[in-house]
């Protein structure tokens, strides 16, 4: 996270992602499919004036964020590598943030479903966001959690959010210094200490 080059152009990436599945070319789940088509059909319907428009530099932007994010575990950590993300990635964590109510510019999609198999980056991704969603979305005093049934979980995601935060924070190249983030154990709270992300237990009635 330089400053001076923080947008690499990840939309091509998307692109390509979306129309080799819908074209066979690469090999995807039948609801994954259907996503990507929706997201050539809504293409077309932005370009006519539809409700949503598609902001690849809100997109870039969030997928650059994940990617200047650094890894928290294994080989990749010991070696001080960022993230990188997969194709998939990219469309997934994309589509989050690029999908725009043409009205307002409010996000469209404000639930997202992953899954997919083990040791495929689930925590570090929905860390990288928590971080984003606190740190640079603009908005006053965010409450971010990483909720799950049983704490243990929920601390993977936050613990692995605290350590990209810490590493980044004690980086002097690094701009996210500037963000002022307050890391504690249980909480990071944001430069207003208005916001926080923090882990949460939550209950089957929750």
């Amino acid at each position: 996270m330089d400053g001076a080059v923080f947008l690499p152009n990840h939309d091509a990436a998307i692109s390509a992602y979306v129309e080799g599945v819908v074209a066979g070319e690469i090999t995807a789940g039948r609801y994954v499919r259907l996503a990507c088509e929706r997201h050539l059909r809504d293409l077309e319907r932005a370009e006519a004036g539809g409700p949503y428009l598609w902001d690849a530099s809100e997109a870039n932007f969030l997928c650059a964020w994940v990617e200047a994010m650094p890894h928290a575990k294994a080989e990749w950590a010991a070696r001080g590598e960022t993230i990188r993300l997969e194709p998939w990635q990219a469309w997934y964590i994309g589509s989050l943030n690029g999908w725009r109510e043409r009205e307002t510019g409010l996000r469209r999609f404000r639930t997202a479903y992953l899954e997919v198999a083990r040791k495929n980056a689930k925590s570090t991704m929905a860390a990288a966001v928590a971080l984003y969603l606190l740190a640079a979305d603009g908005e006053a005093g965010p409450d971010v959690y990483a909720a799950a049934t049983k704490m243990k979980p929920a601390r993977m995601v936050f613990d692995t959010g605290r350590v990209m935060a810490r590493k980044l924070a004690a980086d002097p190249s690094s701009t996210f210094r500037r963000l002022g983030l307050r890391i504690e154990e249980h909480r990071i709270r944001s430069a207003d200490r208005a916001g926080e992300f923090s882990p949460l237990e939550a209950k089957a009635l929750d």
